[in-house]
């Protein structure tokens, strides 16, 4: 196994990471694969705290990753369950152009999802989902958080808007299919995540609820989803409403 990712956002952050790794299949519906991790974050001088410079964190990681999937059909399910977990750790280094010395420190991360689509009744279908990460250690930099909200996550707030370092939401659906890959669904998110760097942190509730339409072409599979963002506390309005918009590609 092996990937390669990059993302940057403007000139102020950017984030590589690689992995590459050995696979065992122990049967057609579980995989099981230890790999090792390399990650480099950098953050632009002022971009994350005005009396600093230029930020680096690198790391390099050994983990494991196990998931386990049945369902009827990989592409459109109808019925099914996935389980999957990962979980890695290692040395993190630290440096800024303002302190000479690198901050060595030990890095942790865990993660765990597991959905179940199950058929209610003729055309009615319950999709469920829960997601939980948590990453730890010290001087985190803002672009080595996770990014949640959009279309897959949590809906009724801005694409990946929302910044943290440890999370935990549910996703459920309740589905009226028009046929195999196209249905008319109910929504409701609920969530909590956390942002916990050095001069930050803070935590809160969040909560999705909306309805979509999933159609299925030969060209791919189209989603349309408005959903209403709700803080728990706080007066909710359409000026708190998104319309997510998706597509997949069938290759």
């Amino acid at each position: 196994m092996g990937d390669f990712s990059l993302f940057r956002i403007d000139s102020a952050f950017t984030q590589i990471e690689g992995r590459t790794g050995l696979t065992w299949k122990p049967s057609g519906m579980s995989v099981l694969a230890g790999f090792v991790q390399f990650r480099q974050s950098t953050v632009a001088p002022g971009a994350e705290n005005p009396s600093l410079g230029w930020l680096e964190a690198s790391a390099v990681s050994a983990g494991l990753k196990w998931q386990h999937a049945f369902t009827d059909n990989p592409i459109t399910p109808m019925k099914g369950h996935l389980l999957r977990f990962m979980t890695n750790t290692g040395e993190r280094t630290f440096r800024t152009d303002t302190i000479g010395a690198a901050n060595k420190a030990l890095v942790f991360e865990i993660e765990a999802e597991a959905a179940l689509i199950q058929p209610i009744y003729k055309r009615w279908i319950a999709y469920l989902r829960a997601h939980a990460w948590w990453l730890n250690s010290s001087n985190l930099l803002m672009s080595e958080t996770r990014r949640l909200g959009g279309l897959h996550s949590l809906r009724g707030v801005d694409e990946e808007s929302l910044y943290s370092t440890w999370f935990t939401y549910a996703n459920t659906e309740i589905r009226y299919v028009f046929d195999r890959g196209s249905w008319f669904q109910v929504l409701f998110d609920l969530g909590r995540f956390g942002l916990e760097l050095n001069q930050v942190k803070r935590s809160q509730w969040q909560i999705g609820l909306g309805g979509g339409l999933t159609f299925l072409t030969q060209a791919g599979s189209f989603s349309v989803v408005y959903a209403l963002g709700i803080i728990p506390g706080e007066s909710p309005g359409f000026g708190q409403s998104k319309i997510h918009i998706g597509y997949q590609a069938r290759w």
